[in-house]
């Protein structure tokens, strides 16, 4: 049998090439394959950053070896009849390896192998290979048809976003569970965030003419978001400090000045940064006695909840003026911490009793869970 080869041949050929030249069964005629004779890296090729240059790169994260070694390593599998076309040969589409196989009369004799074991063994690997070069190619074939996107999110919001109860919100944050999740999921390639929530802030205070919280937002999104190949992402859970009886700023907001807040916030982003999406994240449940140095209580939760058709109607409002850019996130959490609040919202000592608003490590990962959801539904739908 005869084999071709060139620097062209990578992967799944240089693989075959490779137990074929060890075990001895095939004439080599070309010249030295592209991938390695010891093995390569295939498998998913996800797209990671240099933390400090910033620049992208693959890698491979499966590694490929075919049962037979050479001690050359770092070479690829070497012909045992080398033709190297000419450059007149390219231009006038011949093939003088292809000729010389063709018209070779008495092929070079292989050596003879009686060890049976050794061809038992040599079929099983032969056979191991094939199904690890499928399964690596099909793979590969995946990730080459589906064409992959890079997300830039920028989290608005307050403690509950910040994580300021949880020990590693770096970590364990919302954005960050979020983000994580996104990063595993179908057709992403890469995900960056910047965590822009602030303990106790309203929409009150995220407005541009408050000139508090916007422009750090503003900032932060500059710093992350440099390359308009990737996506920007706005993702705005705002309304628990809304709907205090007292305390936050601006405290209690009604329904139809939390619209206006919103809008103006979204306004003024779409302003600044022209083809960036928004999705607005529903705001999470917090029990009926939640009084700290705020005061929230049974009203308050009440008031919330008038928050949410402000919500379904602002998008209604922007899929007629912003049409692609601005969409309603989670609905669900609101319900999920109602009733899970036991085992996902940390137990505080308040001025009514104990009371649960924030997420603890768990509930942090469930409501990153409902956003990136909600997050990769809209985007990759539209």
């Amino acid at each position: 049998m005869y084999v071709l080869i060139n620097g062209g041949s990578f992967f799944a050929s240089s693989l075959i090439s490779s137990n074929l030249k060890g075990s001895e069964r095939a004439i080599f005629v070309g010249e030295e394959t592209g991938g390695a004779y010891n093995g390569k890296v295939a498998g998913m090729l996800p797209m990671l950053k240099l933390p400090k240059s910033k620049l992208n790169f693959r890698l491979g994260l499966a590694r490929l070896a075919p049962y037979y070694k050479t001690a050359n390593d770092g070479k690829g599998v070497f012909p045992d009849l080398e033709i190297k076309p000419t450059l007149e040969d390219r231009i006038n589409g011949n093939d003088p390896e292809l000729y010389r196989v063709l018209n070779e009369k008495k092929p070079v004799p292989l050596k003879e192998n009686n060890n049976i074991m050794k061809n038992q063994k040599l079929l099983l690997s032969f056979i191991l290979a094939i199904f690890i070069i499928a399964f690596s190619v099909f793979n590969i074939i995946g990730q080459v048809g589906e064409k992959k996107i890079n997300l830039d999110i920028v989290y608005i919001g307050n403690s509950i976003t910040q994580g300021v109860q949880l020990p590693n919100p770096k970590e364990d944050a919302p954005p960050a569970t979020a983000t994580e999740y996104l990063r595993h999921k179908s057709g992403i390639n890469s995900v960056e965030f910047s965590n822009q929530g602030k303990s106790g802030y309203t929409t009150i205070d995220f407005l541009p003419a408050t000139v508090k919280a916007f422009p750090k937002v503003i900032e932060a999104t500059h710093q992350l978001h440099n390359d308009n190949q990737r996506i920007l992402i706005f993702s705005i859970s705002l309304g628990t400090n809304d709907s205090a009886e007292e305390g936050p700023f601006g405290s209690p907001v009604d329904p139809k000045s939390y619209h206006a807040n919103m809008k103006t916030i979204a306004d003024k982003l779409l302003a600044e940064f022209p083809g960036c999406k928004i999705v607005f994240q529903q705001p999470i449940w917090y029990s009926p006695t939640t009084y700290n140095h705020s005061r929230y209580l049974a009203g308050g939760l009440a008031r919330l909840q008038t928050y949410f058709p402000e919500l379904q109607e602002l998008v209604k409002e922007y899929t007629k003026s912003n049409p692609g850019q601005v969409f309603m996130g989670d609905v669900k959490a609101f319900e999920y911490f109602k009733n899970n609040y036991l085992t996902d919202l940390i137990p505080e000592s308040g001025n009514a009793g104990t009371f649960y608003l924030h997420p603890n490590k768990k509930g942090a990962g469930e409501l990153g869970k409902f956003w990136s959801e909600a997050i990769y539904n809209c985007i990759i739908n539209n």
